[in-house]
């Protein structure tokens, strides 16, 4: 068996795409790298405690070098989550540590988890990626005919299929297909194809980026301030579609990868399709 490493790490002090940051208004809130905390760790599964001790002394490093105030790794090895720890705060003003179960808005990374969802409808025919968005009611203006495979791989601008450009609006679009071609809403969608198979609980979409609607509290955004003092941001309001919204954990996430090693979410001719180069 082939082995495979992958690391998921979520950050506290970026304010990520799919929910733009706003203007620093607030006095900067200086982390504090004396007194970071060391959070609760998931017992190594696999090598030695020098070598997980001195991992770990790294991440800590980078993260006060690159002012992050707090953040959250795990690492799956081999099919299986063999690592997890927080470092720094979730929240510095209320001094709540990050921990490997803290959640984080995922901003851009929804969509990972949304063209997942997407190509099981694919691989069961009820979406073929050479339809026309149109089909679905999506109208976009382009030099061509957009495909439902050109809003996945960022190629629908211009010549639709020749150029990547990154355009997250125009990737929310692909929950009105999936909903248009299913008669359900996405949220459902996704919680019953994807969150609820993999018992991700700590994962939940968000109904607007500024306000949290779970009882888990949620890290805070932060920024740089001109200066590089760390400041407290905010999240502008979007909500949930296939481009951001998604609120997770990095064990949660492990889960995801985990499922998709396994060919668990998606047929290996399916995930393969995902993964290839398209353009």
């Amino acid at each position: 068996m082939t082995r495979r490493l992958f690391a998921l790490i979520l950050i506290t002090g970026l304010v990520l795409g799919g929910c733009a940051p706003a203007a620093p208004t607030t006095t900067p809130a200086r982390v504090d790298e004396a007194t970071a905390p060391a959070a609760p760790t998931t017992t190594p599964q696999r090598g030695d405690a020098a070598t997980w001790d001195k991992f770990e002394t790294k991440l800590e490093y980078l993260r006060q070098q690159m002012k992050i105030p707090g953040m959250s790794a795990a690492i799956v090895m081999d099919q299986k989550l063999v690592w997890a720890k927080g470092f720094g705060y979730a929240d510095l003003e209320n001094h709540i540590e990050a921990t490997p179960d803290t959640p984080y808005h995922l901003a851009s990374v929804t969509k990972t988890l949304a063209a997942t969802l997407i190509m099981q409808l694919v691989q069961e025919g009820v979406i073929s990626l050479d339809d026309p968005v149109s089909k679905y009611g999506v109208e976009l203006t382009s030099q061509g005919t957009i495909l439902v495979r050109h809003l996945l791989m960022h190629a629908s601008t211009g010549v639709p299929g020749t150029t990547y450009i990154y355009d997250g609006d125009r990737y929310g679009f692909l929950a009105q297909i999936a909903e248009r071609a299913t008669g359900k809403p996405f949220r459902a969608l996704m919680q019953e194809r994807i969150l609820s198979p993999l018992g991700m609980t700590n994962t939940w979409m968000d109904k607007t980026c500024g306000q949290d609607i779970h009882t888990v509290q949620v890290a805070k955004p932060y920024q740089l301030d001109p200066s590089y003092n760390v400041i407290e941001g905010i999240y502008v309001v979007r909500g949930f579609d296939a481009a951001a919204g998604l609120i997770s954990t990095v064990k949660d996430l492990a889960k995801f990868d985990i499922a998709l090693d396994q060919n668990v979410l998606l047929h290996k001719e399916a995930k393969e399709k995902m993964l290839a180069s398209a353009i």
